[in-house]
């Protein structure tokens, strides 16, 4: 959560956004750093498990390389619109609208596609976290 927020809130505090500049081309000096960092730690993860592996890693098969790029790149879109939410909305409002609309969105899949929660009495229990989740945004 800091990591990737308070950093924004503080330069923004710092430094107005200046007239003639709209708000999301303000908040994009922090998209390619964040996604170079990601990228860069990564790397550095991988390579540790390759040197521990004695360079015999596990690699992903074929068929699962162009999903994986493609939710990576749902998640940077995700992540970029999380940013300028909070940039826009502050951290008090930003942030728990996000991070609900995430839990959301995951609950779904979870129910209705790959049906991890199963029977009348966990449904129950998921409708009411969720109905909690909305209603504390």
């Amino acid at each position: 959560y800091g990591f990737q927020f308070v950093p924004l809130t503080i330069h923004g505090h710092q430094y107005p956004q200046p007239e003639g500049v709209g708000p999301v081309t303000y908040q994009i000096r922090f998209f390619f750093s964040q996604f170079v960092g990601i990228f860069l730690t990564s790397f550095v993860a991988f390579a540790i498990y390759a040197i521990a592996t004695r360079n015999r890693p596990f690699i992903v098969p074929a068929p699962a390389v162009l999903p994986s790029i493609a939710s990576g790149m749902m998640w940077a879109v995700a992540c970029m619109g999380s940013m300028i939410a909070v940039a826009e909305l502050g951290l008090g409002i930003g942030f728990p609208l996000t991070s609900n609309g995430s839990f959301l969105v995951n609950a779904f899949w979870s129910i209705f596609y790959f049906r991890e929660v199963q029977g009348k009495r966990n449904l129950q229990l998921f409708a009411v976290a969720g109905g909690l989740n909305i209603a504390s945004c």
